[in-house]
């Protein structure tokens, strides 16, 4: 099988489990994750998102020769994949219980959440920006 079958078929693996099991849409790869990238671990993510990157130079530019680290990559996204699929179907839950089934992987998304900055949410997030906007009102006008 030549190199530009072997990614070809990697890639459209890669899109069936995406489209079927996590609901995603786009046009290739990288579109699909970025539609739901909230909902996959960060490196499964970034994973997706090479393996894309490395499809469409194979593909559009010609690449000759195929990193070493391809096939690997490729293998990991997958195991992880079927991993969080059969974790939704065991817990009959839809998109919104990724995360957890991804926490369940053993990833460290929850570590990442942590580190990051707070922010505010929902009606927080609005009486935040009304009294913002009223300081900033009272000390214009004096």
């Amino acid at each position: 099988m030549t190199t530009h079958e072997n990614v070809n078929r990697r890639y459209a693996g890669l899109q069936s489990i995406l489209s079927e099991a996590f609901h995603a849409e786009g046009r290739g790869l990288v579109e699909m994750t970025i539609s739901i990238q909230d909902q996959l671990p960060k490196k499964l993510v970034w994973e997706l998102r090479s393996i894309g990157h490395i499809r469409n130079q194979v593909v559009h530019e010609n690449l000759a020769k195929v990193p070493k680290y391809f096939e690997p990559l490729c293998k990991e996204a997958i195991a992880t994949l079927k991993q969080l699929r059969k974790q939704l179907k065991s817990s009959g839950a839809q998109r919104k219980s990724v995360k957890s089934a991804a926490s369940l992987a053993g990833t460290s998304e929850s570590k990442a959440k942590a580190k990051g900055p707070k922010t505010l949410k929902g009606s927080r997030k609005k009486k935040a920006l009304k009294s913002s906007s009223a300081k900033k009102q009272g000390t214009r006008s004096q």
